[in-house]
């Protein structure tokens, strides 16, 4: 399911907040990294089929729709070089 405009609203201020602690660069204006969530969001919704269909049939079919959003969540935080929260 899509996210709500205010749940976009608040995954942009979150990321701006994060970014600006870390001191990290960022070449584009606040209105762009804002329009960049519902891009990035109907992206996911129109590719979820395929990324279900990359789910090797065993997982994909004992995985819940929630533990899928879980794997893509811990395979994309740790290609970007963070740990995941309960990674030691």
């Amino acid at each position: 399911m899509a996210l709500t405009t205010e749940q976009r609203l608040k995954i942009a201020a979150a990321l701006q907040r994060v970014w600006s602690g870390r001191h990290d660069p960022i070449a584009c204006l606040k209105q762009d990294v804002v329009a960049a969530i519902p891009a990035v969001d109907d992206w996911v919704e129109a590719n979820q089929a395929a990324f279900n269909t990359a789910i090797p049939v065993a997982a994909r079919n004992a995985l819940s729709a929630q533990q899928k959003a879980e794997l893509l969540y811990a395979v994309t935080i740790v290609r970007t070089g963070r740990k995941m929260e309960q990674e030691d």
